[in-house]
Protein backbone atom coordinates (compact mmCIF):
# COMPACT_ATOMS: atom_id res chain seq x y z
CA UNK A 1 0.00 0.00 0.00
CA UNK A 2 1.15 3.45 -0.90
CA UNK A 3 0.13 6.81 0.41
CA UNK A 4 -0.54 9.67 -1.59
CA UNK A 5 -1.98 13.11 -0.26
CA UNK A 6 -3.39 11.40 2.31
CA UNK A 7 -5.08 8.59 0.98
CA UNK A 8 -4.52 5.22 0.45
CA UNK A 9 -3.62 4.27 -2.99
CA UNK A 10 -3.90 0.04 -3.15
CA UNK A 11 -2.50 -1.72 -6.32
CA UNK A 12 -3.63 -5.08 -7.40
CA UNK A 13 -1.97 -6.60 -10.41
CA UNK A 14 -3.70 -9.70 -11.65
CA UNK A 15 -2.08 -11.97 -14.45
CA UNK A 16 -4.39 -14.17 -16.83
CA UNK A 17 -3.02 -17.19 -18.13
CA UNK A 18 -5.73 -18.08 -20.63
CA UNK A 19 -4.53 -19.09 -23.78
CA UNK A 20 -6.17 -18.30 -27.43
CA UNK A 21 -7.54 -20.34 -28.83
CA UNK A 22 -6.12 -21.90 -31.59
CA UNK A 23 -6.09 -21.03 -35.84
CA UNK A 24 -9.27 -22.56 -37.43
CA UNK A 25 -8.03 -24.77 -40.01
CA UNK A 26 -8.24 -22.41 -43.36
CA UNK A 27 -10.64 -23.29 -46.18
CA UNK A 28 -10.32 -23.90 -49.52
CA UNK A 29 -12.26 -21.66 -51.65
CA UNK A 30 -14.37 -23.76 -53.06
CA UNK A 31 -15.37 -24.88 -49.92
CA UNK A 32 -16.47 -21.06 -49.19
CA UNK A 33 -20.41 -20.55 -49.40
CA UNK A 34 -21.55 -17.33 -50.30
CA UNK A 35 -25.11 -17.22 -49.36
CA UNK A 36 -27.54 -16.57 -52.05
CA UNK A 37 -30.01 -13.67 -49.77
CA UNK A 38 -28.46 -10.39 -49.69
CA UNK A 39 -27.03 -9.19 -46.49
CA UNK A 40 -30.17 -8.20 -43.94
CA UNK A 41 -30.24 -3.91 -43.74
CA UNK A 42 -28.27 -2.79 -40.73
CA UNK A 43 -29.91 -1.82 -37.94
CA UNK A 44 -29.39 1.98 -38.21
CA UNK A 45 -30.55 1.97 -41.56
CA UNK A 46 -33.83 0.39 -40.08
CA UNK A 47 -34.17 2.66 -37.44
CA UNK A 48 -34.02 5.66 -39.68
CA UNK A 49 -36.04 4.42 -41.61
CA UNK A 50 -39.05 3.87 -39.21
CA UNK A 51 -38.62 7.15 -37.65
CA UNK A 52 -38.72 8.57 -41.25
CA UNK A 53 -42.17 7.09 -41.73
CA UNK A 54 -43.49 7.85 -38.06
CA UNK A 55 -42.08 11.56 -38.68
CA UNK A 56 -43.09 11.92 -42.31
CA UNK A 57 -45.65 9.29 -43.02
CA UNK A 58 -46.01 8.47 -46.61
CA UNK A 59 -43.31 11.34 -47.07
CA UNK A 60 -40.62 9.69 -46.01
CA UNK A 61 -39.12 8.36 -49.34
CA UNK A 62 -39.09 12.30 -50.07
CA UNK A 63 -37.22 12.97 -47.38
CA UNK A 64 -35.01 10.61 -48.25
CA UNK A 65 -34.66 11.58 -51.73
CA UNK A 66 -34.24 15.33 -50.58
CA UNK A 67 -31.37 14.13 -48.55
CA UNK A 68 -29.05 12.93 -51.25
CA UNK A 69 -29.94 16.28 -52.90
CA UNK A 70 -28.55 18.28 -50.42
CA UNK A 71 -25.94 16.04 -49.38
CA UNK A 72 -25.07 17.03 -53.33
CA UNK A 73 -24.44 20.85 -52.69
CA UNK A 74 -23.32 20.52 -49.19
CA UNK A 75 -20.08 19.22 -46.97
CA UNK A 76 -22.34 17.20 -44.81
CA UNK A 77 -23.24 13.38 -45.97
CA UNK A 78 -26.42 11.89 -46.89
CA UNK A 79 -27.36 10.40 -43.57
CA UNK A 80 -25.75 13.68 -41.99
CA UNK A 81 -28.74 15.22 -43.46
CA UNK A 82 -31.07 12.86 -42.80
CA UNK A 83 -30.53 13.15 -39.17
CA UNK A 84 -31.10 16.79 -39.47
CA UNK A 85 -34.01 15.89 -41.08
CA UNK A 86 -35.34 13.67 -38.58
CA UNK A 87 -34.42 16.59 -35.43
CA UNK A 88 -36.09 19.21 -36.92
CA UNK A 89 -39.03 16.76 -38.38
CA UNK A 90 -39.45 15.84 -34.33
CA UNK A 91 -39.59 19.22 -33.00
CA UNK A 92 -42.46 20.13 -35.29
CA UNK A 93 -41.30 21.81 -38.76
CA UNK A 94 -43.31 20.85 -41.64
CA UNK A 95 -43.99 21.25 -44.67
CA UNK A 96 -41.60 24.65 -45.83
CA UNK A 97 -40.70 25.09 -43.14
CA UNK A 98 -38.50 22.03 -42.68
CA UNK A 99 -35.78 23.14 -46.03
CA UNK A 100 -35.83 26.64 -44.96
CA UNK A 101 -34.84 25.38 -41.49
CA UNK A 102 -32.43 22.90 -42.51
CA UNK A 103 -30.96 25.63 -45.17
CA UNK A 104 -30.65 28.06 -42.07
CA UNK A 105 -28.89 25.28 -40.24
CA UNK A 106 -26.46 24.79 -43.19
CA UNK A 107 -25.45 28.30 -43.39
CA UNK A 108 -24.37 28.76 -39.44
CA UNK A 109 -22.45 26.11 -40.31
CA UNK A 110 -20.89 27.65 -42.95
CA UNK A 111 -19.78 30.72 -40.81
CA UNK A 112 -18.85 28.40 -38.00
CA UNK A 113 -14.82 27.44 -37.78
CA UNK A 114 -16.18 23.79 -36.74
CA UNK A 115 -18.90 23.24 -39.34
CA UNK A 116 -20.11 19.96 -37.55
CA UNK A 117 -20.49 21.76 -34.47
CA UNK A 118 -21.81 25.03 -35.84
CA UNK A 119 -24.59 22.69 -37.50
CA UNK A 120 -25.55 20.50 -34.43
CA UNK A 121 -25.85 23.80 -32.61
CA UNK A 122 -27.90 25.49 -35.20
CA UNK A 123 -30.25 22.50 -35.33
CA UNK A 124 -30.60 22.60 -31.59
CA UNK A 125 -31.36 26.43 -31.37
CA UNK A 126 -33.88 25.91 -33.79
CA UNK A 127 -35.13 22.96 -32.26
CA UNK A 128 -35.50 24.75 -28.92
CA UNK A 129 -37.41 27.86 -30.64
CA UNK A 130 -39.96 25.62 -32.39
CA UNK A 131 -40.41 23.76 -29.23
CA UNK A 132 -40.79 26.47 -26.71
CA UNK A 133 -42.52 28.88 -28.71
CA UNK A 134 -39.84 31.46 -27.90
CA UNK A 135 -36.60 33.03 -29.39
CA UNK A 136 -34.25 32.87 -26.03
CA UNK A 137 -30.58 34.83 -25.97
CA UNK A 138 -28.75 31.50 -25.64
CA UNK A 139 -30.51 29.60 -28.25
CA UNK A 140 -29.72 33.35 -30.49
CA UNK A 141 -25.69 33.06 -29.23
CA UNK A 142 -25.88 29.25 -30.63
CA UNK A 143 -26.82 30.73 -34.36
CA UNK A 144 -24.57 33.57 -34.07
CA UNK A 145 -27.00 36.21 -33.50
CA UNK A 146 -27.33 39.21 -31.27
CA UNK A 147 -29.90 39.79 -29.29
CA UNK A 148 -30.10 43.25 -30.27
CA UNK A 149 -30.22 42.69 -33.71
CA UNK A 150 -33.02 39.88 -33.42
CA UNK A 151 -34.93 42.76 -31.83
CA UNK A 152 -34.26 45.62 -34.37
CA UNK A 153 -35.27 43.34 -37.49
CA UNK A 154 -37.96 41.58 -35.63
CA UNK A 155 -39.92 45.10 -35.29
CA UNK A 156 -38.78 46.90 -38.02
CA UNK A 157 -41.31 43.17 -39.79
CA UNK A 158 -43.42 43.60 -37.49
CA UNK A 159 -42.87 39.95 -36.23
CA UNK A 160 -45.43 39.51 -32.82
CA UNK A 161 -43.41 37.78 -30.18
CA UNK A 162 -46.35 35.51 -30.12
CA UNK A 163 -46.26 33.88 -33.24
CA UNK A 164 -43.43 31.27 -34.00
CA UNK A 165 -43.73 31.32 -37.26
CA UNK A 166 -43.17 34.90 -37.58
CA UNK A 167 -39.87 34.80 -35.35
CA UNK A 168 -38.06 31.86 -37.25
CA UNK A 169 -38.51 33.74 -40.15
CA UNK A 170 -37.28 36.80 -38.56
CA UNK A 171 -34.11 34.47 -37.96
CA UNK A 172 -34.10 33.16 -41.40
CA UNK A 173 -33.74 36.64 -42.60
CA UNK A 174 -31.14 37.89 -40.19
CA UNK A 175 -28.52 34.67 -41.01
CA UNK A 176 -29.10 35.47 -44.52
CA UNK A 177 -28.09 39.24 -44.22
CA UNK A 178 -24.87 37.86 -42.18
CA UNK A 179 -24.08 35.44 -44.93
CA UNK A 180 -24.81 38.36 -47.88
CA UNK A 181 -26.54 35.18 -49.56
CA UNK A 182 -30.44 33.71 -50.13
CA UNK A 183 -31.27 31.17 -47.13
CA UNK A 184 -29.07 28.10 -48.11
CA UNK A 185 -26.46 30.36 -50.19
CA UNK A 186 -23.73 30.02 -47.98
CA UNK A 187 -23.92 26.37 -47.44
CA UNK A 188 -23.62 25.98 -51.21
CA UNK A 189 -20.84 28.33 -51.29
CA UNK A 190 -19.11 26.42 -48.30
CA UNK A 191 -19.29 23.11 -50.60
CA UNK A 192 -17.91 24.12 -53.62
CA UNK A 193 -14.31 25.45 -51.64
Amino acid sequence: MKRIGGFALLVVVLSCSRRAPPPAPRQAAAEISVPATPAPRDEEAERVDRQLKMIFGKGAQDMRDYATQVAQFSEFNRSQILFALLFLGEAGFRGEDLPRALSASLDVAALSLAKERGFSEALDALAEIKKSERVGEFSLRKLGLGRGAYQRAASSRGASSSDVTSEIETIYFLIAKKTGRPLGGASEAMSRN
